[in-house]
């Protein structure tokens, strides 16, 4: 996109993460850290922009190195047995490799790159097979651990545990695990950037940050210049970040829903009035690694969705898109 200046940033995990760095939350992060550095009024003009021109656009957070996997139309049973033979693969191992693909979410940086230049389900399924035989990525990824942890229910009025156990899921990752997430600035500087990841650093990021969860490493070269280019003859896209399309925005396409049950977080009740409850309504995004049949280089995709608090009507979920032009081959 015109006027832009991209950006990826290196985030190096030092604790379990409870909340996934999805786009819309690592958005929410950003904002209350521009109005604890800043003021609510710059914070405010920073949320107007978003009706002409989009200040920044931030993609989820990814393994380092990875990208999601297009999602796509499954390809017809007799093509894939075709393209197991010209593998030399029995039916055994092309029916394990044909599972495996359908599970894949996230795909090497130099296989996305290679995908988007001529998109279609044969090439897709063709190139996740070749990358299943040859790195065996199909084994379950040692460096992520999930884990359940059960805690006692407390009344906060007696301090007393009151019948009845509830269960967090954290997800624990190898020494010094990296994310990656994609920026696209148009109105904030690096260094404005760098004080905005710094902050987030300091005060955690998601559920329980105030017990240690969600902690990451930031230096300010972790934050670079770099650029993902769209395909050469672009006639689609691919969004890195979870999306809710606009009115005007095209819906040709294939992608799988998400779900999500937003909450505000921080110091909400002096930041906003006649609020009293964290609760947002629930929304319908689309996934990261939707695609779609349609691609203007320069136009946003998406909106900050706005109604989504019953107490608040300025209160609003991010629901753009950080679209990556791809070529799609029918």
């Amino acid at each position: 996109m015109e006027n832009y200046q991209s950006y990826r940033l290196t985030l190096t995990c030092k604790s379990p993460f409870i909340t996934p760095l999805q786009s819309d939350t690592l958005f929410g992060h950003i904002c209350w850290a521009l109005l604890h550095l800043l003021s609510k009024n710059d914070l405010e003009k920073f949320l107007a922009a978003y009706e002409t021109e989009p200040p920044l656009l931030i993609s989820e957070g990814f393994p380092k190195g990875m990208l999601p996997k297009p999602v796509w139309k499954p390809i017809p049973k007799q093509e894939a047995i075709e393209i197991f033979k010209t593998r030399n693969l029995d039916t055994f191992s092309g029916a394990t490799y044909f599972k495996s693909i359908r599970r894949i979410s996230l795909i090497p940086y130099r296989l996305f790159d290679q995908l988007k230049e001529t998109l279609s389900s044969r090439n897709i399924f063709s190139a996740l097979l070749d990358y299943l035989v040859e790195s065996n990525a199909n084994q379950k990824n040692e460096q992520e651990i999930l884990s359940t942890t059960y805690h006692n229910t407390i009344n906060r009025l007696t301090g007393t545990v009151i019948e009845g156990l509830y269960t967090v899921e954290e997800t624990f990752r190898g020494e010094d695990f990296q994310f990656e997430v994609y920026l696209r600035s148009k109105s904030l500087s690096k260094s404005e950037l760098q004080s905005i990841l710094q902050y987030i650093s300091l005060s955690g990021f998601g559920k329980d940050k105030s017990t240690g969860r969600g902690h990451f490493e930031f230096d300010e070269q972790d934050l670079v210049e770099f650029n993902i280019e769209d395909a050469d003859n672009a006639n689609g896209f691919v969004t890195l970040s979870s999306y809710v399309p606009d009115s005007e925005a095209p819906l040709n396409g294939h992608y799988d829903l998400l779900i999500k049950y937003p909450k505000l977080a921080g110091d909400f009740e002096t930041a906003f009035d006649n609020v009293s409850s964290p609760f947002k309504h629930p929304v319908a995004m689309m996934r990261s690694g939707a695609v779609f049949h349609s691609y203007e280089r320069n136009r946003p995709y998406g909106a900050l969705v706005a109604g989504v608090h019953k107490q608040n009507n300025s209160i609003m979920q991010y629901g753009l898109a950080f679209p990556v032009g791809v070529q799609i081959e029918e």
